[in-house]
């Protein structure tokens, strides 16, 4: 049965091998190759009369494939290149191990502030900052849902009526940036856990492979500038012993919701839980088998201007709680609570 005939550029690349590094044998190495297979390719290279880096002689039909391939080769080398030299931002979980449980750690936590075009008044992320500049915590944490980015909404198609009144992504980005600009939290450690509202830009580039990586670049980007640390959304991140998530997620990888959230959370938790989402100041405590063991799961309410109810929410009933927690950790433990409100903000810091 007849073989087929090697490309000659696998022909060339046995010659150029042998060259470079002195024998067949060296050359099989470095190529990762089966030293006889190799020795019947370098062989048929000798045959056909090819000698070291004097180019490929392909045949003339041949020839347009070649020089396209020869052309993507250059242009992903280019490519490589660049990306080599662009800047990345690099982002650090904190690690919980380092924390002794006995000592106390004090932590200030934003719940869902929802930034965007549609609420101008940025105001309270200056005044947040006041307030943690003057206490000087040991960790701030972002309970997620920082950003609307109403612009990649899925609930509200482009093409509708009221699609074509959302913003671009441009301005979702702008508005965020000062949101951050304003929030200075001094010295303190700070950490972001991504919301489903951040989510929204996941599961746009999902949709959209063209743009893959593009949209979370930039809002990454801006975290990093404000040395803000993140992790995903659902992922739990611990601070001695404590989790904080925007919103947990159960078995079937959904987020746990309704009237009795915090109870259901409790039923299937083993650590004290911090978590936003619902927009109420909500505390909720379930005993478990052992010594004097219990747990608590405490939601933290939002960080919108005081009153202002979403405009998806309007016809509903809410009851939000409008402010930011204050909260000490020790022996794994939320041992210490403290609800902030936002109208207390605003008396504090004009």
């Amino acid at each position: 049965m007849a073989t087929s005939r090697l490309p000659i550029e696998l022909l060339q690349q046995a010659v150029d091998a042998v060259a470079e590094h002195g024998s067949v044998t060296e050359a099989a190495k470095q190529l990762k190759m089966n030293r006889g297979t190799f020795d019947s390719r370098y062989r048929s290279a000798l045959i056909q009369n090819l000698t070291p880096g004097e180019g490929i002689d392909v045949a003339q039909e041949d020839r347009e494939l070649y020089d396209v391939i020869n052309t993507l080769k250059k242009e992903n080398e280019n490519l490589r290149a660049a990306l080599s030299k662009a800047t990345r931002p690099k982002f650090t979980l904190r690690s919980d191990n380092h924390m002794r449980r006995s000592e106390k750690t004090r932590v200030v936590v934003i719940g869902d502030a929802h930034d965007g075009p549609a609420i101008p008044d940025q105001s309270r992320f200056k005044r947040i900052g006041q307030y943690i500049k003057k206490e000087k915590p040991d960790c701030v944490i972002q309970i997620g849902d920082l950003a609307t980015l109403d612009s990649l909404s899925y609930h509200t198609p482009n093409a509708s009526y009221d699609g074509k009144f959302k913003p671009t992504f441009e301005q979702d980005m702008s508005s965020l940036a000062r949101a951050l600009e304003l929030l200075d939290c001094g010295g303190a450690e700070k950490h972001i856990t991504l919301g489903n509202h951040e989510q929204r830009l996941f599961k746009f580039e999902q949709n959209n492979p063209e743009v893959f990586g593009q949209l979370q670049f930039q809002l990454l980007r801006l975290f990093d500038r404000y040395k803000w640390t993140y992790s995903q959304f659902g992922q739990v991140h611990f601070i001695g012993g404590v989790g904080f998530v925007h919103v947990p997620l159960n078995r079937m990888g959904k987020p746990y919701g309704g009237k009795t959230a915090e109870q259901q959370i409790a039923n299937d938790c083993l650590h004290d839980l911090v978590c936003g989402h619902s927009h109420v100041d909500r505390k909720h405590k379930a005993s478990k088998i052992g010594n004097s063991r219990e747990i608590q799961i405490i939601n933290v309410g939002c960080a919108l201007p005081d009153g202002y109810i979403e405009p998806y929410a309007l016809h509903s009933s809410t009851g939000w709680s409008y402010g930011i927690a204050d909260m000490t950790i020790q022996h794994g433990c939320v041992r210490d609570y403290n609800f902030v409100s936002m109208a207390r903000l605003n008396e504090l810091y004009k």
